[in-house]
């Protein structure tokens, strides 16, 4: 089950963003028209990224932040 789950129907497309919990091993691979460079980060390092707004879409900071408690 998501941690949190937000909706954003504004701004340039609609978005669900869905936040688990997860541990993996690995690396994260690279797809055709996806994030370039993907990769697993420390909490305390997203919650650094989530002082610079334009890092994130909006309702990807926000369920960020929520998960953070921030």
């Amino acid at each position: 089950r998501p941690l949190v789950t937000v909706v954003g129907v504004e701004g340039a497309y609609p978005a669900l963003v869905l936040v688990f919990a997860c541990e993996a091993d690995g690396t994260p691979r690279a797809l055709p028209g996806e994030t370039a460079d993907p990769g697993w980060y420390p909490p305390d390092e997203v919650a650094a990224l989530l002082e610079e707004p334009e890092q994130f879409t909006g309702p990807a900071a926000l369920a960020l932040g929520i998960v953070l408690d921030r």
